[in-house]
């Protein structure tokens, strides 16, 4: 055992340890000063030219008074930080704020405030206020021009942030092929900010005589009440332009995704809330129309607001306001394939003379929306008697449909391809309310028409209400999640039938001959033993299901038959 212990011992091997006897003197700094990490060199007084690479500050603030420009910077890697003061000029001076030599690199300034004594005032209500400016002080604040004979990409790495200009003759900030960061430009005599090829990060403009924001590239920034346009750029995300006095975003190429462009001065033809010629649009509102959109899933749109108009171009139209048909020709006629018409929660009405339809769709076409709105006539349905002997009488006026998209006189199976109508409401027409042969309806009602209320033969029903119509409630090849009550024919007819209801009609309440009905409910329709039924599913498959007074020949039953 002894021995074992003395060879650990001697495994272990021995570590010197240093002197214990603290140095003498007291402890000093091993740390590097503020300086000698960045040599920082303070501007006291204007005029100055900046013409070695370093870091400058300010002290203080500081007020130019006389010729030529405040700040000249003539070396690469300068930064310039106005330490959260201000430089101002009387309103004699006509120099700028800060020049930026053209083909420097690296040049950085930021946190402070650039003003001159310009006032921008505005007069009139949108979309027809006028701009009017006052001038005086700084001509610009910062200017960092590389477009006159300086070749692309002449200013690299160039930042501006935290910065805030108001107040000069012209403009507020030039800074080509930079990046301008949470800065903000107002009450300048014209553009705002100018940042040709560069970047624009969570800026404002506002006020400005001119046009508020231009960049290749411009995210989560705001443009309002500039006398031009709002914001010019290849790419714009997130950002917001509103109440200015040309287009609102201009994008002739590139993309525009998540931004809001409302209440610009559109001027049909000339200016658009959203000018986006060939741009990429996506989840973007905006108000009065754009122009050609190469990829749209936002809004892109054209207004309508005068009766009757034929819709021969892709695109996407809207309503600005309730309208009414009083002509002898239907109202609205769409003869081109990929329209989106959006009624905006409006009306397009008829006087009680019009025999015409609401809104034609011409056979053969492809991608056709239409939502968001009412279409009335003034024809009414009275019914009289008790269930299941009533009676319905419709007294005719207004538009002979509302909605009429045919295709079934010469036109192959499926003509009408991606068909959509969705959240719209019709009533009061002659006949039917909607025929949309192929499509898919949604979230919509059909009320009072005085022959049928929804024929969407080989197509989709969901979430949709009839009622009160003259003739039949719902047809479609698919019904989910709907109701037809109280109509002067069948219920509903089509091939698969689930989580619908139709009761008080004066034929069958359900009629599926084939396919299935499901968690459905038919009661107290016009049950003529032999002839209509409750649920008249000749060699349907019929599952949990209510219904009242007879089917015939359902080739399965699951659900409850009340005699």
């Amino acid at each position: 055992m002894k021995r074992l212990i003395l060879l650990l011992l001697a495994a272990v091997p021995a570590f010197a340890q240093g002197p214990l006897i603290p140095p003498v003197g007291p402890p000093v700094p091993s740390m590097k000063t503020l300086d000698q990490i960045e040599a920082r060199t303070p501007i006291e007084s204007l005029p100055i030219t900046i013409s070695a690479p370093g870091s400058y500050y300010f002290t203080k603030n500081l007020q130019h008074t006389g010729a030529g420009h405040a700040i000249t910077i003539t070396s690469n890697n300068v930064t310039l930080d106005l330490g959260g003061f201000t430089l101002s000029s009387t309103a004699a001076v006509s120099g700028r704020g800060i020049v930026v030599n053209g083909g420097l690199n690296n040049i950085t300034i930021r946190n402070g405030n650039i003003t001159g004594t310009t006032t921008v005032s505005i007069s009139g209500a949108p979309p027809s206020q006028t701009w009017t400016a006052t001038p005086g002080g700084f001509e610009t604040g910062l200017y960092a021009d590389a477009a006159s004979g300086i070749p692309f990409g002449a200013f690299r790495n160039m930042t501006v942030e935290n910065l805030q200009v108001s107040g000069c003759r012209t403009w507020g900030i030039v800074a080509y092929y930079a990046t301008v960061t949470n800065s903000s430009v107002a009450s300048n005599g014209s553009e705002g900010l100018i940042v040709s090829e560069g970047t624009v990060n969570n800026c404002i403009a506002k006020y400005n005589g001119s046009s508020g924001i231009s960049g290749a590239t411009v995210y989560g920034s705001s443009a309002q009440h500039n006398g031009g346009r709002g914001i010019f750029g290849t790419t714009v995300t997130s950002s917001a332009s509103m109440f200015n006095a040309q287009d609102g975003i201009l994008a002739s190429s590139g993309s525009v995704t998540a931004c809001t462009a409302l209440y610009n001065h559109a001027s049909t033809g000339t200016y658009y809330d959203l000018n986006a010629t060939d741009a990429v649009i996506a989840s973007t509102k905006y108000g009065t129309g754009n122009v050609t959109g190469s990829s749209i899933d936002g809004e892109r749109r054209t207004a309508i607001d005068s009766l009757p108009v034929t819709i021969s171009t892709p695109g996407s139209y809207y309503f600005t306001k309730n309208l009414e048909s009083t002509g002898g020709g239907h109202a609205i006629t769409i003869t081109s394939n990929n329209v989106t018409l959006d009624l905006g929660g409006f009306t397009l009405s008829s006087t009680a003379a019009v025999t015409a339809r609401g809104i034609v769709v011409n056979g053969g076409l492809t991608n056709i929306t239409i939502k968001n709105g009412n279409i009335t006539g003034t024809t009414t349905v009275s019914v009289s008697g008790a269930p299941p002997s009533q009676t319905w009488t419709a007294t005719p006026g207004g538009f002979e449909t509302g909605l009429y998209a045919d295709a079934s006189s010469g036109y192959p199976y499926g003509a009408f391809r991606n068909m959509t109508v969705e959240n719209l409401q019709v009533s009061g027409c002659r006949t039917w309310g909607i025929v949309a042969y192929y499509a898919t309806v949604t979230n919509s009602s059909v009320a009072s028409n005085g022959s049928e209320g929804l024929i969407v033969s080989e197509g989709t029903v969901t979430n949709c209400i009839a009622k009160y119509n003259g003739s039949s409630g719902i047809s479609g090849a698919t019904v989910t999640g709907s109701s037809a009550q109280h109509n002067g024919g069948r219920g509903m007819f089509g091939n698969t039938i689930t989580s619908s209801v139709a009761m008080f009609n004066g034929q069958d309440g359900i009629l599926a001959s084939s396919g299935s009905v499901t968690s459905s409910t038919a009661l107290y329709n016009h049950t003529s033993t032999g002839t209509y039924y409750d649920l008249n599913a000749t060699d349907a498959v019929v599952a949990l299901s209510k219904y009242g007074t007879g089917l015939t020949t359902g080739s399965t039953l699951t659900g409850n038959k009340t005699p």
